[in-house]
């Protein structure tokens, strides 16, 4: 499934030359960042849960069978709870020209090979890693593979053709 949103996005022509998504463990220099779409469901959780939770213990008390108004409160936070617990995967793939990252609800971004430079790799006590480049004047990562150093040399192999 992974493949297939990568493969959605290729260009004409253009190979998934490799692609994955990250494990867990290799410590915290290894793991992949929080979603974006997952961090705004977050923001928006602890900003509303608190006046929830008192509006509804509040009215019940307060108004008894009335307090029904209080049920769309309660299934929205119980909506965004199950939006923010459900895991959104990472997915990584590199292609014959360039390298794509993200989520398919945060959304994939990509990078041409000939902008990337300074390719770094971090590899844990467990062998779970990381390959750190910078692109576009930032850095950017795979995290949390098992084959850091395979994908470290692909990059280095397509950059030097």
């Amino acid at each position: 499934m992974n493949a297939d949103i990568l493969r959605k996005r290729l260009d004409e022509g253009e190979k998934l030359l490799w692609y994955g998504v990250p494990l867990t463990g290799g410590g915290r220099e290894n793991k992949a960042p929080e979603p974006a779409v997952k961090s705004i469901y977050g923001a928006i959780l602890k900003a509303i849960i608190i006046p929830v939770i008192l509006s509804t213990v509040g009215l019940a008390v307060l108004l008894g069978v009335k307090a029904i108004i209080v049920i769309p409160s309660c299934v929205t936070t119980a909506i965004l709870l199950m939006l923010y617990l459900r895991p959104e995967e990472w997915v990584y793939g590199i292609t014959d020209k360039r390298i794509m990252l993200g989520t398919e609800k945060s959304g994939i971004e990509s990078y041409s090979l000939d902008s990337i430079s300074d390719i770094k790799l971090n590899i844990g006590k467990d062998g779970i890693g990381s390959v750190i480049f910078t692109a576009d004047g930032a850095e950017h990562g795979l995290y949390g593979l098992k084959n850091a150093q395979q994908v470290k040399e692909l990059l280095v192999s397509d950059k030097m053709e």
